[in-house]
C-alpha cells in the first residue's frame, strides 16, 4: 500500500492579516494530537483544545510528509537593528514509492511546497534561497520511509539496519533533561535544522516529521519459489560536509570529508536479512580542485601536510568510533595531480595516530584494470582476509545473529566512478555468496542465480548514478558507452561552471543549525558553542555568547605583517647584495626590536613577484615555524606561516583572490586573502595591489571597494566578519607635493607635513575608503621610488616623487550581542556594552621599514598583538549547566492552575457563595486578570487553556520569567468568588 496524504493543514484565515492571532495547524491521521504555529511559536494541543477553535479554521492543503519549519529573515527592525524570521511549514506534495522491505517502506520526495506560518496564501514569497532549496529537495535525490505495521509512523532511514537492529534490541534509558533527543545518525539527517523549532520547545519530532536522507536507494524483487528474495541498496550522503565536486573537497578541521557517503548492500529473504556497509570519502587532506577555469583540475593543497594532520586523525578517530575497524583503499592514478596527492596522503598517514593500525592499500584503478582486468583479483587477495573477519549483520526472526565489525574506505579523486565500481566488486564478489548462504537462499537452477547477480550489479550501477548525480551533477561514468559517456562528462563541465554555486548554497542552507540571520551572530555561534547546542532558544544563545570571556582562556599572540613590492624579483641572486637578507626583516627583526620581543604568526604580501612556488627553504631558518598557507595571483602573493605549536588551534583555513587590473579581467592588479580561526578568534589577512600612477586615486578607491565587495569566502564571510583584519600591500597611493619638496621634507624627517598630503590619509578621513581600519603613526621615510640597488630615489628621466605606496592596516570587530529584557524587547547593540571589558583595536608595536635593496620598494612590517580566546570545555559545559537552571524551563512555558478558597476562612464581609458548577477557567474577568497579573513578569507570547490537566498554559518569549512568579500568588477579585491562587509549575 502506498503512502496517502496523512497530513492535513488548516489555518485561521479570519486572522490571516493578523499576524498575532494567525494560527496554523497540523493534523495527522495517526495521533491524537495536534501542532499549533502562532505567533513564531509551536506547542501540542490536545483534541478538545482543537475542537474549541474548529469552526474558526479553514482548510489549506493536504500533504503526505512533513520536513520541518524552515526560518527566513524578512523584516528589519529600524529601531533594534533586529531580524525578524519568517516561519515556513515545508510541506511533501508529491513522492514515489521505491523499496518496500519486510519492515518499512521507503519514498523518495519528488516535490516540496512551504506554508507561511505569519499569514494566508497570499503571504507566500518564494525568494531565490527558498526556491534553490525547493529544486534541491525535489530533486529526487532525498529520500524517507516509514512503518508497514503502524499508522504510517516514521520510519528513521538514517540508520543502518544494523544500527537499528541493536536500537530496538537495546533501547537508550531515558532522556532526563529538557530537550527531546532522538536517536538517529545526525550526520545523515538532512532536515535536522528543520527540526530545532519543534525541539525548542520539547516536541518529539519522530511524531510529526519524517527523517531525511540525501543518497540514492535501488530495489529489486527476485521471484523464487514460495519466498520473493528482496535486495536493495541505500546510499547515505553526509551533511557534515555538504556540497558539489569541486566545492567540497578533502576535510574541514572536525575531521568531515566531502563526499562521504555510507552505501549499504541488503538481503532479505523469508525471515531473514543480512546487511553490510561500505563507506567512501574524498582524500582527509585540506585540497582543493578548481573546475575550467586556468590551470583547470590542478590541485591545490589549502594548508602544510603538518596542518592537516589533527583533522586526519579527527577523521579517523570518528571512523573507527562508529565501524570498529576499517582499511584505506587509494584508488587514485599515478599520474599527474592524483601522484602527488596520493603521496601526500600516505606521508600523512604514516605521521598519524593510526599508521599502525588501519592499514594503507594503494591500486591505479585506471593504470590496472585497463592493461589487466584480472588484477581486481589480485587487489581482492590483499583485503579479503580482513573483510571476512569483520562478517555480516545477520538477523533471524528478529534475533540477532551476527555483527559487522568493519567497514573499508575507498577512495579515488572525486570518490564517483571508481569507487563505486570496487564498492559494486567488493559488494558481489567477497559478499553476496556469503549473504545469501546466511540467509539460506540457494538458486537450484544457474539461471536463477545468473539473473539474480545481473539484477544486483544494475543496482550498484544506479547507485553510482545516483550519488554521481548529488555530487557531479550527471550519472556516472561507466564505460559502457563512450558516447553517453562524454555526453555525461560534458554536463558535469556545465554542471560545475554554471549551476554547482547555488547548489553548494542550498545544501549548505538545509544544513545549517545556526538559527541567527547575522552573519556575525551566527560566526560566533560556530566559534564558541557546540553545535548540538544551536537548538537552544535564541536569547539563551546570545546570553552564552555575551558572557563568553568567563569559559574562554585569553592568551596573546605576536603576528608580524609584512609587505614588499620585489619588482619582479630582478635581483634575487645579485652577489652584490649578498648581506641583504630577507630573513632579517621577516624573522629576526634585529635592528628594529630588542630580543625580548618575538612573534608567533607572520604573513607576508608580496607584489610584482614572479610565478615563484614556495619551498622548504622558506622556513629554514625558522625551524619552529611552517608555511601554513600562501596563495597567488599572477603578481600578487600571500604568505602566510605560523608556529608548529599552534597548527592544533588553527581551523577553518580558506584562500581567495579577486582581479582589479582592466576592470578585472586580468590579474595584473587585485587582491589574494586567507582566512583562519585560532581557537574561537577569527583572523583576515588581504594582500592587494591597488592602480598606479599619481592621479589614479578615484580608479585606487575604486579597487578597494571592488576587493571588499567581491571578496568571499565560505558561509558569505567576507573581510569584515571577522575579529582582526589586516589588509596591507602596494596601495600606489602616493604624496600630492612636488617630487623635490617630498625629499626636503624627508630629509628632515617632518613626517606630519607630509602625512597631511598624503593620498590615503585623505581618503580614509573622508571615510571614502578603509572605514573602521586603523594605521599605526608612520615615523619612516617614503617607501618608492628608489633607483634598483640603490639608496637614492628615483633618478631617472620620470623622477617619480616619492611617495608611502607600502602600508599596513588593521580593523577588530567589536563583539556586541542583543539581551533579551524582560520587557519581552531585545536590547540591542546601541545600547549595550561589549563583553571585552578591555577590548582594543590592534594597535601595532612597531610600524616600519626595513633596509634592502633588491627592489625598487623598500619592504614594510609590523607586529601586532592580538587576544585569542580559548573555549574551555569543562569550564563552558559548567556555565551552560548554569545558565540553562537560571532559564527556567528552555520552552518558556508554564502550567497555572486556579485554586478556589474555602470562603469559611474568609471574613464575613468577603464572604460571596459562588455559583453551582462555576469554572474560574470561564470567567472572563477573572482570567483577564490572572493574564494583567503575569504580563509583570515578562512579555508573553500566548496563554492557553487546556481541560484536559485543568489549568492554564502560559508561553513566555523569556523563560527566566517562569523563574520570577512565585510557588503562590493571591489575587483579590470583585464578584463570583472572594479569593483564588495561582500555582506557577515549571
Amino acid at each position: 500500500m502506498g503512502l496517502l496524504q496523512n497530513i492535513r493543514i488548516r489555518h485561521t484565515a479570519i486572522h490571516k492579516n493578523d499576524r498575532e492571532n494567525y494560527a496554523v495547524i497540523l493534523e495527522t491521521k495517526a495521533g491524537d494530537k495536534y501542532l499549533k504555529f502562532q505567533n513564531n511559536n509551536v506547542y501540542e494541543i490536545s483534541p478538545d483544545d482543537f475542537q474549541k477553535m474548529e469552526h474558526l479554521l479553514e482548510k489549506r492543503c493536504d500533504a503526505y510528509g512533513c520536513l520541518g519549519v524552515y526560518q527566513r529573515c524578512s523584516i528589519t527592525d529600524s529601531e533594534s537593528h533586529l531580524l525578524t524570521p519568517h516561519l515556513y511549514l515545508v510541506i511533501i506534495t508529491q513522492f514515489q514509492l521505491v523499496a518496500k522491505l519486510p519492515k518499512f517502506e521507503i519514498y523518495r520526495v519528488a516535490d516540496i511546497s512551504y506554508v507561511p506560518l505569519f499569514g494566508g496564501p497570499e503571504a507566500l514569497v518564494i525568494d531565490d534561497e527558498m526556491m534553490e532549496i525547493r529544486k534541491l529537495l525535489s530533486s529526487g535525490s532525498f529520500y524517507f520511509a516509514t512503518y508497514l505495521s503502524s499508522n504510517y509512523k516514521v520510519y528513521d532511514l538514517t540508520l543502518s539496519t544494523q544500527k537499528h537492529a541493536l536500537l530496538d534490541k537495546n533501547p537508550p534509558p531515558s532522556n532526563n533533561t529538557r530537550i527531546p533527543v532522538f536517536h538517529s545518525d545526525l550526520k545523515f539527517l538532512w532536515n535536522r535544522s528543520l527540526m530545532f523549532p519543534l525541539l525548542r520547545m520539547n516536541i518529539d519530532p519522530g511524531n510529526w516529521l519524517v527523517f531525511l536522507i540525501c543518497g540514492g536507494v535501488d530495489f529489486k524483487v527476485c521471484y523464487h519459489g514460495a519466498h520473493q528474495p528482496k535486495m536493495c541498496i541505500v546510499s547515505r550522503v553526509s551533511n557534515r560536509r555538504p556540497g558539489t565536486r569541486f566545492l567540497a573537497r578533502g576535510v574541514n578541521d572536525d575531521g568531515d570529508v566531502g563526499n562521504y557517503v555510507e552505501t549499504e548492500q541488503i538481503i532479505c529473504y523469508s525471515d531473514s536479512i543480512s546487511s553490510f556497509v561500505q563507506v567512501r570519502g574524498t582524500v582527509p587532506i585540506h585540497w582543493s580542485q578548481p573546475g575550467i577555469q586556468v590551470g583547470s583540475h590542478k590541485i591545490r593543497f589549502s594548508r602544510c601536510l603538518e596542518g592537516s594532520i589533527f583533522a586526519y586523525n579527527r577523521h579517523f578517530e570518528k571512523l573507527l568510533a562508529e565501524h570498529k575497524d576499517t582499511f584505506i583503499l587509494n584508488l587514485m592514478a599515478e599520474r599527474a595531480d592524483e601522484k602527488q596527492l596520493s603521496i601526500e596522503y600516505k606521508k600523512l598517514h604514516e605521521l598519524s595516530n593510526y599508521k599502525d593500525s588501519v592499514q594503507y592499500h594503494a591500486f591505479d584503478y585506471h593504470a590496472n584494470v585497463k592493461h589487466n582486468p584480472e588484477s581486481i583479483p589480485d587487489l581482492f587477495k590483499k583485503i579479503a582476509h580482513k573483510i571476512n573477519s569483520w562478517d555480516v549483520f545477520l538477523m533471524k526472526n528478529d534475533e540477532i545473529i551476527l555483527l559487522q565489525h568493519g567497514s573499508p574506505r575507498i577512495n579515488c579523486v572525486d570518490c564517483l566512478d571508481r569507487t563505486n565500481a570496487i564498492q559494486k566488486r567488493i559488494g558481489m564478489d567477497l559478499l553476496l555468496m556469503k549473504q545469501l548462504s546466511l540467509v539460506n537462499l540457494h538458486f537450484e537452477k544457474p539461471l536463477a542465480q545468473e539473473r539474480f547477480f545481473e539484477q544486483m550489479e544494475q543496482m550498484w550501477t544506479n547507485n553510482g548514478d545516483y550519488v554521481s548525480r548529488i555530487y557531479a551533477g550527471s550519472g556516472a561514468l561507466s564505460g559502457r558507452s563512450k558516447f553517453k559517456d562524454a555526453q555525461r562528462s560534458a554536463a558535469r563541465a556545465l554542471q560545475n561552471n554554471l549551476w554547482d554555486v547555488s547548489k553548494q548554497q542550498a545544501m549548505s542552507n538545509l544544513a545549517q543549525t545556526c538559527p541567527f540571520f547575522l552573519w556575525s551572530h551566527r560566526m560566533a555561534a560556530d566559534h564558541f558553542l557546540p553545535r548540538a547546542l544551536h537548538q537552544l532558544h535564541v536569547p539563551i544563545l546570545w546570553d552564552a555568547l555575551d558572557q563568553f570571556p568567563s569559559y574562554c582562556d585569553t592568551r596573546e599572540l605576536k603576528i608580524f605583517i609584512g609587505t614588499w613590492n620585489v619588482n619582479g624579483g630582478k635581483r634575487y641572486s645579485s652577489v652584490l647584495f649578498k648581506d641583504d637578507r630577507i630573513s632579517d626583516w621577516i624573522f629576526d627583526l634585529k635592528n628594529n626590536l630588542s630580543d625580548t620581543i618575538g612573534f608567533v604568526n607572520p604573513s607576508i604580501g608580496i607584489q610584482d613577484i614572479p610565478d615563484y612556488p614556495i619551498n622548504k627553504r622558506a622556513t629554514a631558518k625558522g625551524s619552529e615555524h611552517v608555511v601554513l598557507v600562501n596563495i597567488q595571483l599572477v603578481g600578487v602573493c600571500l604568505f602566510v606561516f605560523v608556529r608548529r605549536r599552534l597548527l592544533e588551534v588553527i581551523r577553518s583555513v580558506e584562500s581567495a583572490s579577486v582581479k582589479t587590473g582592466l576592470r578585472g579581467t586580468a590579474g595584473n592588479k587585485g587582491a589574494v586573502a586567507v582566512s583562519l580561526q585560532i581557537g574561537a578568534t577569527s583572523y583576515c589577512f588581504v594582500a592587494s595591489h591597488f592602480a598606479a600612477g599619481q592621479s589614479n586615486v578615484a580608479e585606487r578607491n575604486e579597487d578597494y571597494r571592488s576587493i571588499l565587495n567581491k571578496l568571499t569566502f565560505s558561509g558569505g564571510k567576507h573581510v569584515r566578519s571577522h575579529d582582526y583584519a589586516f589588509w596591507f600591500g602596494d596601495f600606489n597611493y602616493r604624496i600630492d607635493m612636488p617630487g623635490d619638496t617630498i625629499k626636503e621634507l624627508v630629509l628632515k624627517e617632518n613626517w606630519p607635513q607630509l602625512l597631511e598630503a598624503d593620498q590615503l590619509r585623505r581618503c580614509t578621513k573622508e571615510k571614502l575608503i578603509f572605514e573602521g581600519f586603523h594605521e599605526a603613526q608612520i615615523r619612516f621615510a617614503p617607501t618608492y621610488k628608489y633607483d634598483l640597488m640603490s639608496l637614492d630615489y628615483d633618478t631617472s628621466e620620470k623622477a617619480r616623487s616619492p611617495a608611502w605606496t607600502d602600508r599596513i592596516l588593521s580593523r577588530r570587530h567589536w563583539y556586541v550581542f542583543p539581551r533579551l529584557e524582560q520587557s519581552g524587547q531585545f536590547l540591542d547593540s546601541n545600547h549595550r556594552e561589549s563583553p571585552l571589558k578591555n577590548w582594543a583595536p590592534p594597535i601595532p608595536l612597531i610600524y616600519h621599514r626595513a633596509e634592502l635593496k633588491l627592489s625598487d620598494h623598500r619592504p614594510v612590517g609590523a607586529i601586532f598583538t592580538t587576544q585569542n580566546f580559548i573555549p574551555d570545555s569543562e569550564r563552558r559545559g559548567s556555565f551552560l549547566k548554569k545558565l540553562l537552571n537560571e532559564y527556567g524551563p528552555t520552552d518558556g512555558i508554564i502550567w497555572v492552575r486556579i485554586l478556589l478558597c474555602n470562603t469559611d476562612d474568609l471574613p464575613l464581609e468577603q464572604g460571596i457563595h459562588l455559583p453551582q458548577n462555576y469554572n474560574p477557567y470561564q470567567d472572563k474577568v477573572a482570567i483577564n486578570s490572572i493574564c494583567v497579573k503575569v504580563r509583570q513578569y515578562g512579555f508573553v507570547n500566548t496563554i492557553r487553556f487546556d481541560e484536559s490537566v485543568g489549568g492554564l498554559f502560559i508561553h513566555f518569549n523569556d523563560p527566566r520569567s517562569v523563574l520570577f512568579l512565585e510557588v503562590s500568588k493571591s489575587m483579590n477579585r470583585d464578584h463570583a468568588c472572594t479569593q483564588y491562587n495561582v500555582l506557577a509549575a515549571r
